[in-house]
């Protein structure tokens, strides 16, 4: 592999580009800075283990249950474990684990699916300690899984399995047993830590506090878009990690949005249907650096989640498609929920 001229270019600031024109070499990757990726656990050989970690996972098939259940055992996990760990932080991790076995049991076992996952998603954390095993009698959360069932029972006209400690212990071996005992595999919050962790280091930012800001961003979207339609094969927490770290870049204004314009489509309508995809609308964000740094800047895009350009415009359109659903959805839910459907 050719070696990256060093030092990498201190390109971006927290408040402003202050970029050096590049020069005309290929921006390729040094032994240097593998190193410094392996230091942080963002190595290319740990994005090759995420890859085929994320194409084992979407070989399971997801349970098409119904949306407004779905999202009702979403939010009942999200409940749980934000009152148990104080964070939603771990929300991405329960939902893929949801729609991995989620046809382990029934639609009456589904609140012990949704306990069983919160307790498996806790136990796989070893910093968080409780003496109090999460969701037991003695749990204070104990009523939120207890209400979901009672919704759930209400909602579907079932009559959901009755949950105490002993069917919580035997129904979190199921769903082990459904996972074929890995819960290790990678949610959008890890996809994003090693992008956004190779990208810092690789285009030189200079503080982490707009990378941070970016994140954020592709939480809020990703949440929207998993929310309103499980991780299939063919949209797996990969790719929306991955077609929402590139956009995240035209919306921060490092790259024009027609850098990452899909061969298929016109300049006007890639930017008619971007506009679409953002709430509210509104004006195309605006590019804040030269054309060549927008071209590095992709070149180090490529590097970083090493796919290349033409693949990047194509995840590109793919979240911009999910995210005009997803807002479309949203629209639905709150309308039906101020109906009270």
């Amino acid at each position: 592999m050719a070696v990256l001229v060093e030092p990498a270019p201190q390109m971006l600031s927290s408040s402003e580009c202050q970029i050096n024109e590049p020069q005309q070499e290929p921006v390729t990757i040094s032994e240097t800075m593998e190193d410094a990726w392996h230091r942080v656990g963002a190595s290319s050989e740990m994005l090759a283990n995420l890859k085929e970690a994320d194409r084992r996972g979407t070989e399971k098939g997801a349970r098409a249950f119904d949306q407004k259940i779905r999202v009702g055992a979403l939010r009942c996990l999200s409940s749980m474990l934000q009152g148990t760990t104080g964070s939603q932080s771990y929300w991405f991790k329960a939902s893929l684990l949801f729609d991995f076995c989620a046809d382990c049991a029934g639609l009456a076992e589904l609140p012990l699916t949704c306990a069983a996952i919160a307790r498996i998603v806790v136990k796989s954390d070893f910093t968080l300690h409780s003496c109090v095993p999460l969701l037991s009698e003695r749990c204070p959360g104990r009523r939120l899984i207890q209400d979901f069932s009672s919704w759930l029972s209400a909602t579907a006209n079932i009559e959901t399995t009755e949950i105490n400690d002993r069917s919580l212990c035997q129904h979190e071996q199921v769903v082990l047993k459904a996972l074929d005992w890995q819960v290790d595999y990678p949610c959008v919050e890890q996809w994003c830590y090693i992008y956004f962790a190779r990208i810092g280091m690789l285009a030189g930012f200079r503080t982490s506090e707009q990378l941070q800001k970016m994140q954020v961003r592709v939480f809020i979207s990703a949440r929207a878009i998993l929310m309103s339609r499980p991780a299939t094969k063919e949209l797996s927490h990969g790719d929306v990690a991955l077609s929402l770290f590139v956009l995240s870049f035209v919306d921060a204004g490092y790259l024009p949005l027609l850098k990452l314009k899909p061969k298929h489509l016109e300049e006007d309508d890639w930017a008619t249907l971007y506009a679409e995809s953002q709430l509210g609308g509104g004006e195309l964000p605006q590019c804040h650096v030269s054309e060549a740094i927008a071209s590095q800047i992709l070149e180090m895009l490529c590097l970083t989640v090493q796919e290349d350009a033409e693949e990047l415009c194509n995840k590109a359109y793919q979240a911009v498609q999910e995210m005009i659903q997803a807002f479309r959805w949203i629209q639905s839910y709150q309308s039906e929920s101020c109906r009270g459907v």
